[in-house]
């Protein structure tokens, strides 16, 4: 789904999300709710990915099905909408990804109501094409950390 240009100014686009997407030993789950198999194609066939969608979950009017998805997973990078919520709510560890700071981390580095985020944010409002390469990196750090926990 393409952005408005009000959205777009705060949501990072998907095609900023290649390195990312691009990152070794990482699986991604959907867990956008709406049309937004168009924007998944593009993304599959773009950054040759695969981008798993849980056939039969209404991501929208299931809550219990979407917060069990959630729960079930090591890390959610979003930006903040109700799907990243949902996750942190459930304890799952999730990097909200903003174009800028929000009021919601009342001056700290995460939302502090929930139990495990962090928020990233470019140096410069919106600069998406800095922040998500430094996610990438951040985020391959992360699953390397995850297989060495699995190991030992």
């Amino acid at each position: 789904m393409m952005l408005g240009a009000k959205r777009a100014k705060y949501f990072s686009p998907i095609d900023h999300w290649g390195p990312v997407l691009q990152t070794p030993g990482v699986t991604f789950i959907n867990l956008q709710y709406g049309d937004c198999a168009a924007e998944i194609a593009r993304a599959e066939e773009k950054f040759g990915i695969k981008i798993h969608q849980m056939e039969g979950l209404d991501l929208k009017d299931d809550i219990d099905g979407a917060a069990a998805l959630c729960a079930a997973l090591d890390l959610v990078l979003s930006a903040p909408t109700a799907a990243a919520a949902t996750a942190a709510s459930v304890g799952t560890k999730v990097w909200f990804l903003t174009a800028g700071r929000t009021w919601p981390q009342l001056g700290t580095p995460e939302y502090p109501w929930y139990a495990d985020t962090r928020v990233l944010s470019p140096e410069k409002f919106g600069d998406w094409n800095t922040l998500m390469p430094d996610v990438a990196d951040e985020l391959e750090v992360f699953a390397s950390n995850a297989v060495r926990r699995e190991l030992a």
